[in-house]
């Protein structure tokens, strides 16, 4: 049985909603953990206590779990020197310097926002693109070259 019909029998009837493994992403080798039974009497809050979870923390005036919120976006802030150098190439344009918004990075924004951004960011771009192949301080792209990003 193919692992896209986790919800078929052999047979090819549906199993019960009890049989199914269910799994937080496709990608994840590991099913989510299994729901308590509704015969548990106690409420959530005595659960929690109970499960070893660690208070949250204040930090600058909010509270934080201690866990990262996205770590996929660590993934997205790998490489760090190309942003540090695209910030000093907006310095030296005299352009505002504006972070790399996530939503940018996952797609979640208009197309109309991002390009909106990057039509003001345009002169830094440009320098940035004409800088960065000769620069050692950013990492070298495989087969592609920055020159190939600018905007005209």
């Amino acid at each position: 049985m193919s692992q896209d019909s986790c919800t078929l029998n052999a047979d090819g009837t549906l199993k019960d909603a009890s049989e199914i493994k269910f799994y937080n992403d496709p990608d994840d080798d590991v099913p989510l953990p299994q729901v308590p039974s509704t015969e548990s009497t106690r409420n959530a809050f005595s659960i929690l206590l109970n499960a070893g979870h660690t208070p949250a923390t204040v930090a600058a005036g909010s509270w934080h779990s201690g866990r990262p919120l996205k770590p996929s976006a660590c993934v997205h802030d790998a490489d760090n020197a190309s942003r540090a150098f695209f910030q000093k190439t907006c310095e030296e344009e005299g352009i505002p310097i504006r972070e790399i918004l996530a939503w940018v990075r996952t797609c979640w924004a208009s197309l109309f926002k991002c390009l909106k951004c990057f039509l003001s960011l345009c002169l830094a771009i440009n320098h940035f693109t004409l800088l960065t192949d000769e620069s050692d301080e950013v990492l070298k792209l495989h087969d592609k070259s920055y020159g190939n990003f600018k905007l005209d």
